[in-house]
């Protein structure tokens, strides 16, 4: 790419430094939704679908019902799109990260799990809702 090329920061634009080079992922991450709630539904799984090296994977509900509506209603591509276990969401070796969208005082122990099976995680805020928990 062009020296030149300008980014915008805030309300700033600059110039690339020299030092700085682009690195385009061959392939797309598979990114999968814990809850799908209010901010899931109108923020996290329409962002997935507007990305160029992302995509929404999967999604995890207490009701199975609501999980493949959701994952119908956002075009999950995966072949398995909705779980109610998250042990048995994480073990998808497809998957590659996951955005907790969960209640508050669930985030802490699935961010846990989920840096245990290796995936990158996304976590609303907060990521725990106690000392002992962060």
């Amino acid at each position: 790419m062009a020296s030149n090329l300008l980014f915008e920061y805030g309300w700033h634009s600059f110039e690339r430094p020299q030092h700085l080079r682009f690195i385009r992922h061959p392939v797309k991450l598979n990114i999968g939704i814990l809850g799908p709630g209010g901010i899931a539904n109108d923020q996290h799984a329409p962002t997935l679908s507007s990305l160029e090296n992302a995509q929404f994977w999967s999604v995890l509900s207490r009701d199975i019902e609501r999980a493949e509506a959701f994952a119908e209603r956002h075009r999950a591509v995966a072949a398995r799109p909705a779980f109610t276990d998250l042990d048995e969401m994480l073990a998808d070796p497809d998957l590659d990260a996951i955005i907790i969208a969960t209640p508050d005082r669930l985030h802490a122990d699935q961010t846990i799990a989920a840096a245990r099976a290796g995936k990158h995680v996304i976590t609303e805020k907060p990521m725990a809702t106690s000392v002992e928990e962060a």
